[in-house]
């Protein structure tokens, strides 16, 4: 079981990651907009009975890149590119495609149209961001933008900055736009067409956004009115939610850490679980007998078993030769009991 100094230590990580994204990264007025847009996915998917993508998990991705990152040593400057590619990696979504959304049907959605999110995403950041570099300063109105962005006369001085190796703030280059189309575009592992990628096509900086998307599972994700209505849970009711798990496993987990040791070949996840607050939510429900340590791990691997494969095979690149065969390791700490562990092989790990 994971000690409380150690939480400490990835919470002062955290903490230190939320700083540099602060001190490196400034995001002006101008792309503001966003949170807009965020605001618009939340209610998107909430209609079509997806997990939130609001700027809280942007956030927590770009935590996890940013710590992930450090822990490898890389360079401060691609750290800061890196940050703002999670901060805004889930823009794609709020699509026309299919055109109503307000007529979508919720199960099609999570398996063709919202494939398309990264792809869509990738592509629109890259033209925000060209044409923001592009624009003459008499010429840059944000009215111009997509989105329904409405702040008008934006300045030379409100362009996206960061910091380089020497403190100086500098404007993005083409390596840098280049850098956020790829991360982008490699977060999920679905392209324009609907084919998987292999990770190896995204490289190792290519595939962080990745890494620190798939593990963010926690109770932050859910939204209330998903779980409020136990009776989705009670197969054979009418309003029965093939998809629960993916409710009550991040309902049911409070928070998590990851390390590594030292010779880098391999990563740790400890999920911070407690069942409780599910239990009291479905007492009553006629047929409920309590959700358990078994209950939850088998529906972590129903919910995400797919997720961390997919994990350990950015792992394999992102570790490079080093990495280990079982390179990524699931632990849980549990209120109510002990869950056993998991861990995962890259494919072509196993196949050597």
């Amino acid at each position: 079981m994971r000690s409380y100094k150690s939480s400490r230590e990835f919470s002062e990580r955290k903490h230190e990651a939320g700083r540099f994204i602060k001190e490196r990264l400034h995001v002006p007025e101008v792309f503001k907009f966003t949170a807009e847009r965020f605001r618009q996915i939340y209610n998107l998917l909430l209609k079509v009975s997806i997990n939130k993508h609001d700027q809280g998990h942007q956030y927590r991705v770009g935590l996890n890149t940013v710590v992930l990152m450090e822990m490898l040593g890389y360079d401060k400057e691609v750290q800061a590119v890196s940050a703002l590619s999670a901060l805004i990696h889930d823009i794609g979504y709020n699509r026309k495609d299919p055109p109503d959304h307000n007529n979508i049907d919720p199960a099609a959605a999570g398996k063709t149209s919202f494939k398309k999110h990264a792809a869509y995403g990738a592509d629109e950041a890259k033209r925000w961001l060209e044409l923001l570099g592009k624009m003459k300063e008499s010429e840059r109105n944000i009215s111009t933008l997509p989105s329904n962005a409405q702040a008008q006369g934006v300045s030379l001085d409100d362009l996206i900055t960061i910091k380089d190796e020497n403190k100086n703030w500098r404007t993005l280059n083409k390596e840098d736009i280049l850098q956020i189309y790829n991360q982008i575009l490699h977060h999920n592992h679905y392209g324009m067409e609907g084919r998987e990628f292999d990770p190896g096509e995204a490289g190792a900086v290519g595939l962080m956004v990745r890494f620190g998307d798939k593990i963010d599972v926690c109770r932050q994700r859910v939204y209330d009115e998903h779980v409020k209505d136990p009776n989705v849970f009670i197969e054979g009711d009418d309003s029965f939610d093939p998809f629960y798990f993916h409710r009550c496993v991040p309902y049911s987990t409070l928070g998590y850490e990851f390390d590594m040791p030292e010779d880098c070949s391999s990563v740790t996840i400890r999920y911070y679980v407690d069942l409780d607050d599910f239990n009291v939510l479905m007492s009553g429900v006629e047929g409920y007998e309590g959700y358990t340590q078994e209950d939850y791990r088998k529906d972590f691997l129903r919910a995400y078993k797919k997720s961390f494969e997919i994990v350990s095979e950015s792992l394999a690149v992102i570790l490079g030769e080093g990495a280990a065969e079982n390179n990524l390791r699931i632990e849980f700490v549990c209120e109510q009991g002990e869950i056993e562990p998991m861990e995962f092989s890259s494919p072509e790990k196993m196949a050597a």
